[in-house]
């Protein structure tokens, strides 16, 4: 009988939506939370923040598993930013229908990094850009839509999943799983990168 070795994705993050991303994917996926300080610093870039933080992530949860030669740690940072500004999670339904009021006839880019760690091999980095333009949004579309998505925990104010492809006039980018929080094709690359099969992690 042929023994097969028990592989499994860390997830470096509590966020559900990544974790999700994971599993209905058909991968065999944990989450850890790491202990991370993620304070903005002075004159940071987004794409130079989101790499920093995805990087600090990773290396958090990989001191604390076991078997590291057996699993294949992921971890995620993403930054919104609109005409030089960062927009950070809005944490309530006011400051998400604030930043939706802002975004409303702009392009927003989602500047999302991922970082692949496993045992015995260079970690890969990554960082993907998607953008997208907001219609022109009334008062009311703003308010409709926060209440039907409930987006406060979500960069940008955003659910593409759902019903926030409502509120998009036009996109620019190559994967737009990037934008809910998990870059999958950059996951795919790296995993193709690392020599190693997806159907272990399954």
């Amino acid at each position: 009988m042929k023994h097969y070795k028990q592989l499994k994705i860390i997830l470096a993050s509590s966020s559900p939506y990544r974790l999700a991303q994971l599993q209905q994917h058909g991968f065999s996926a944990e989450s850890l939370t790491p202990n991370v300080d993620e304070s903005d610093q002075t004159d940071e870039e987004p794409r130079v923040r989101a790499n920093r933080l995805a990087k600090a992530k990773a290396a958090s949860v990989k001191k604390r598993v076991k078997h590291t030669e057996n699993t294949l740690i992921v971890a995620s940072d993403q930054v919104c930013h609109c005409n030089g500004d960062i927009y950070h999670k809005p944490g309530s339904m006011d400051s998400a229908a604030d930043h939706l009021a802002h975004f409303s006839g702009q392009w927003v880019t989602f500047s999302t990094a991922l970082s692949v760690v496993i045992w015995n091999k260079p970690p890969v980095h990554s960082v993907e850009d998607y953008r997208i333009k907001f219609r022109s949004l009334t008062s009311k579309d703003i308010q409709e839509y926060v209440a039907l998505d409930k987006p406060y925990d979500c960069a940008g104010a955003v659910k593409l999943e759902r019903f926030g492809l409502s509120l998009i006039e036009d996109a620019d980018g190559r994967d737009q799983s990037s934008v809910i929080g998990l870059p999958m094709m950059a996951l795919f690359d790296a995993m193709r990168a690392l020599n190693l099969s997806i159907n272990d992690y399954r």
